[in-house]
């Protein structure tokens, strides 16, 4: 009799057909965790600068929250403060504000003027931060502001701007300016315009530029109309003739092309403070430089060539920095790539 030595026993053997993993792909890139991108995107709207389609605000069950806003500092607190500025004011010997607030010598007219713009910065940035639920989405694609940026392309715009505004009137105009004797009133007058004009500019650019173009470009498919629809508003705070409010209109087209373009604000707070950084430091030498009327048509042979000129070079370089063709914006979504693909229209 034979015995058989059964051998070692194996376990079945799974056959059931394993699914590949389900993945979404968004301008060339294979997502695999669809719910993380649907907070970043949604099937309506491309034209916003926040990625290349509508930006998707976070939830909110209750108009309060939504726009609600608490003030971080109590009326007692700005009141003291405000008594410092005051005796701080008094006590340097500054003079008061004229009745026409566009003297460029007078420092309290250049606090009047520049002051209430530059603190239009912290308001839309906490606005869009309290509002849409997104810190950071204001300044740029990627949630930050790119001081590098900013900082590599003042290189070429700061010198250009300083060569065309103040080396004309300085070399070949000496017998328009004025030098007033150097006192306190006028050292707080360049204080105020170092410090407050690029924030004014800013604050222009974050109001006129930013909320616009996020706000349209969620709702609306074309980039245009972010660019085109506050032209007007723009407009409308310059008191201008027909001939400066075209040199405001194509300035302000430029910087929101440049916004759409680039991805963020940085580039048009560039070219903005550049602009008027310069203009505001011969408003102490020259008296009402800074009033606001009539505006020789020649000029725009002058401004409008320079605004197309920095405006179709920074066009340019973004590409180059960024590695996009020439009419691509940069974009960032979720994803190993930072630079994502848009489309104009």
């Amino acid at each position: 009799e034979s015995t058989t030595m059964a051998g070692p026993q194996r376990k079945p053997v799974n056959k059931k057909k394993i699914m590949p993993v389900k993945t979404t792909r968004v301008a060339n890139i294979d997502y695999k965790d669809v719910n993380t991108l649907k907070k970043f995107i949604a099937e309506r709207g491309k034209g916003a600068y926040l990625n290349n389609r509508r930006i998707r605000v976070a939830g909110r069950g209750d108009l309060a929250d939504a726009v609600g806003t608490g003030g971080a500092v109590d009326p007692g607190h700005r009141m003291i403060a405000l008594g410092v500025v005051a005796l701080a004011w008094e006590g340097l010997g500054l003079p008061a504000a004229s009745e026409s607030l566009e003297d460029g010598g007078n420092p309290a007219d250049l606090m009047a003027m520049l002051g209430p713009l530059a603190a239009l910065v912290p308001i839309v940035v906490l606005a869009s931060w309290w509002g849409a639920g997104r810190r950071g989405s204001i300044h740029s694609v990627f949630g930050r502001f790119r001081w590098g940026l900013l900082g590599r392309a003042a290189r070429v715009v700061v010198p250009i701007y300083a060569l065309v505004i103040l080396v004309p009137p300085l070399l070949f105009g000496r017998d328009e300016l004025t030098v007033p004797p150097l006192s306190a009133s006028l050292v707080a007058s360049y204080v105020i315009i170092l410090v407050l004009t690029p924030l004014q500019c800013a604050g222009e650019e974050y109001l006129f530029r930013g909320m616009p173009q996020q706000a349209l470009g969620t709702w609306l498919k074309s980039p245009l109309w972010g660019i085109i629809l506050p032209v007007p508003l723009f407009m409308l705070g310059h008191g201008y003739d027909w001939v400066g409010q075209i040199d405001i209109a194509c300035f302000a087209l430029c910087m929101g092309a440049l916004v759409w373009r680039s991805g963020g604000l940085e580039l048009a707070i560039l070219v903005h403070a550049a602009n008027n950084t310069m203009s505001f430091l011969l408003a102490p030498l020259t008296p009402n430089s800074l009033e606001q009327g009539a505006v020789n048509p020649a000029a725009l042979l002058f401004s409008l060539p320079l605004i197309f000129g920095i405006t179709a070079w920074l066009w340019w370089w973004v590409g180059k920095q960024y590695g996009v063709d020439w009419k691509t914006p940069v974009r960032r979504l979720p994803g190993p790539q930072h630079e994502q693909v848009g489309r104009w229209l």
